[in-house]
């Protein structure tokens, strides 16, 4: 703009100067032209003088030549035959000429004797003869170039330092429209600046003040658009769910940070383009391609490092840009499909171990009622497996409801003061008999502590520690119970000298009724669910448990519990 502003006014300096030198030249020949026929007729006048006088026609022009070269004297008959000439001889007849048929009238044309451009006039004098005198009009036009030329180099300067300040004078001029443009340049950023009205021009003030308030305007919808998508990227970020929207051609045009982690996305354009591209697994195009089909809804589920996800694909007639789209939404259900495994293992498990018991209680009963057993002494034998068996079905029901209960995530911790120190002599007495009926001695190292808890959780923690070290330790062995309080934890460790467990099984004590040795286990009473019910209980705690162990070295379990 300001180059063409430029041009422009140049353009309009430099058509005034050519007219203006046009028009001077054309005044300064039509004033050469004047005073050029005044002299004409001086001329005219003194030597019609001078023949009245007396004169002869070759003194005459003798005269004048000597004084001015260019005058040309031309005395003619009446008749029109020319008498004498200055310039010329045997001319013709001149009657018809203009400057004879209009005398004392200047005329100015071309002349053919003298091939050039002639300005002459005439008079008739007292013997009736006509004198006439002429001046060729070349003679002005040696000033008129000198005045062209000199018109030229003037323009030439003028139009130099007209360009100078112009091309000042528009940037002078163009600044509050260059502070516009910052203004606006600022404002599509995302800024406002307002630009100040100036002090001496109203028009443009005018325009600045209806700018400052579009600008104004402007600014604040892009501030609040900004800050709203900032929200709804922030919104579809933290969901824990994956979502993704496809455009009626299957291009993907909205991503979350759940899929781009999920599918590793991290440059726009490894995910702004067909869905193929973008969702690798067959499943889910299969999915999308039913939605599009059908125009409805489809769900189908999808693994992936290890996780299991779902993705439900949900056809819309209009999105926000007016067209169809399909909605994706992924959810991770891993946990859910561990708790679908974990249940059905349970009662898998749950139904064998039960399964046991009851075959026998079921197989001493019939033998009981169909009169095999004859004796008082077979009779009070099967009675009392039967009792057992029923007493081995009693703690495995109440196993299963604690593990249940620990399970269970609304379960709260508890709030009361639980005594370590009273809480490890509660589960020794407890154990008391059960130990000195396996020549097992337990042995305590204790320090008070006492942090806030439920007593029932906490007892049912130590107690299955120290029950399962007394059951699968050796005759005349030991159980070390030592607890203290290390920084803000609770360290508790329950040691033994028994059978220990190999490496490879370690990892899976803490499952559900999981045994490590079978064909010991089965002569030793138990239900393969303490230790899991020890792990739920140090996860309601927020705690860490940690087993080490050596076959037929011992096994030493330490949790750590925050205050």
């Amino acid at each position: 703009m300001k180059r063409r502003i430029s041009l422009q006014y140049s353009i309009i300096v430099l058509c005034a100067l050519v007219a203006f030198i046009i028009g001077s030249s054309q005044l300064v020949r039509a004033n050469l032209n004047k005073v050029t026929e005044l002299n004409l007729r001086n001329y005219l006048q003194i030597v019609q003088t001078d023949y009245q006088r007396g004169t002869t026609n070759q003194l005459l022009i003798n005269k004048y030549i000597n004084v001015n070269s260019f005058l040309r004297i031309t005395i003619i008959a009446p008749d029109g035959q020319v008498i004498i000439d200055s310039l010329a001889v045997e001319l013709e007849n001149h009657a018809d000429r203009p400057e004879i048929l209009q005398l004392n009238t200047v005329h100015i044309r071309y002349s053919n004797t003298l091939e050039k451009q002639m300005m002459y006039i005439a008079t008739q004098l007292s013997d009736q003869n006509y004198l006439r005198v002429a001046i060729p009009q070349s003679s002005v036009l040696p000033f008129l170039n000198d005045f062209i030329g000199l018109s030229i180099i003037v323009a030439a300067i003028i139009i130099t330092i007209a360009v100078f300040f112009i091309v000042g004078l528009v940037h002078l001029n163009l600044k509050p429209l260059l502070a516009m443009e910052a203004s606006l340049q600022q404002v599509a950023s995302g800024g406002y600046a307002e630009t100040l009205p100036l002090e001496k021009d109203e028009e443009l003030n005018k325009v600045i003040v209806k700018i400052n308030e579009v600008n104004r305007i402007i600014s604040e919808n892009l501030q609040s658009l900004s800050l709203e998508k900032e929200k709804n990227d922030f919104i579809l970020d933290q969901m824990g769910q994956g979502l993704a929207v496809l455009d009626e051609s299957g291009k993907v045009v909205l991503i979350n940070r759940f899929i781009r982690d999920l599918f590793g996305l991290k440059q726009i354009t490894d995910w702004k383009q067909e869905y193929r591209y973008v969702f690798r697994e067959n499943s889910i195009h299969q999915t999308i391609e039913q939605a599009f089909l059908q125009k409805g809804y489809v769900t189908s589920f999808f693994e992936k490092l290890t996780k299991y996800y779902s993705v439900s694909a949900t056809f819309l007639e209009t999105a926000w840009t007016g067209r169809a789209c399909v909605l994706l939404l992924f959810n991770d259900v891993t946990t859910i499909k561990d708790v679908e495994v974990t249940k059905r293992d349970f009662f898998a498990n749950a139904s064998h171990e039960l399964k046991s018991p009851l075959t026998s209680i079921i197989g001493a009963s019939e033998l009981i009622t169909s009169g095999f057993t004859k004796t008082p002494e077979d009779v009070s034998d099967l009675a009392g497996r039967i009792l057992q068996e029923a007493k081995r079905m009693n703690r495995l029901v109440l196993d299963m409801l604690a593990l249940s209960k620990y399970e269970n995530v609304l379960l709260h911790r508890g709030t009361h003061p639980v005594d370590f120190v009273l809480l490890a002599e509660d589960v020794k007495q407890r154990l008391g008999p059960y130990a000195l009926e396996r020549h097992i001695t337990i042995s305590t190292i204790l320090s008070s502590v006492i942090m806030q808890g439920d007593y029932e959780h906490l007892f049912e923690l130590l107690h299955n520690l120290v029950e399962n070290s007394i059951k699968y330790g050796i005759e005349g062995g030991y159980v070390n119970i030592r607890i203290h309080k290390q920084l803000d934890q609770i360290l508790i460790e329950v040691e033994d000298n028994g059978i220990g467990i190999p490496k490879s099984e370690q990892t899976r004590v803490f499952e559900r009724f999981y045994r490590v040795d079978k064909s010991r286990s089965q002569k030793i009473s138990g239900t393969g669910l303490g230790l899991s019910i020890v792990k739920h209980i140090v996860m309601l705690y927020q705690g860490e448990i940690q087993m080490t162990s050596s076959v037929n070295v011992g096994t030493k379990i330490t949790i750590q519990l925050p205050l």
